[in-house]
């Protein structure tokens, strides 16, 4: 979740700035202001302003809406969080911002649109196992985690403990000094 800010602070911007950002848009044809710019991984546009980091959805929602109250988040009606039009854009409390997605509550909406798995297994029916981790649900394969349980098996046959990973190994590793070039 984006951080809430100050961002009456910037405004009002200056036309070089704003021609800066604009230059990072893609107008789609649904009407969506897609940001092209660096984004978070999450999808959330950033923009680097007066050597600091903002998001872009939000910069705009106050550029042309008006304020965001404190304690309110901007939910996206198009569902796309790299669109930063400002009328595809409501200012609203988490929780409303929770009811209005169409995925079950901690799911993103990519995944939670999912059909089958990154190996083609379908994510439906028998195949499919859902826990849940501090009450949100998650979604997964059977098939895989049966294959990764054997894997693992495998790797730790006869009651021996299992290898040490790659990583882990590399990373408890004593280092040695690097070799003087003579």
């Amino acid at each position: 979740m984006i951080r809430s800010r100050n961002y009456s602070v910037l405004l009002p911007i200056s036309f070089a700035e704003f021609w800066r950002m604009t230059q990072h848009i893609h107008f789609a044809d649904n009407g969506c202001w897609i940001w092209t710019g660096t984004r978070y991984d999450s999808g959330y546009g950033i923009v680097y302003l007066r050597k600091d980091q903002w998001a872009i959805h939000r910069l705009f929602f106050e550029m042309f809406r008006g304020h965001i109250p404190e304690g309110y988040v901007v939910h996206h009606r198009c569902k796309c969080p790299s669109c930063c039009n400002p009328f595809h854009l409501d200012a609203c409390t988490q929780g409303d911002n929770v009811r209005a997605a169409d995925t079950p509550a901690g799911e993103t909406h990519y995944k939670a649109a999912l059909t089958h798995c990154i190996h083609g297994h379908p994510l439906s029916g028998d195949n499919l196992y859902v826990f849940y981790v501090n009450g949100r649900p998650r979604r997964v394969c059977r098939a895989c985690a049966r294959r990764r349980t054997a894997t693992h098996r495998r790797r730790c046959r006869g009651g021996r403990p299992c290898p040490p990973s790659p990583e882990s190994a590399n990373a408890s590793a004593p280092r040695e000094p690097p070799a003087s070039g003579s």
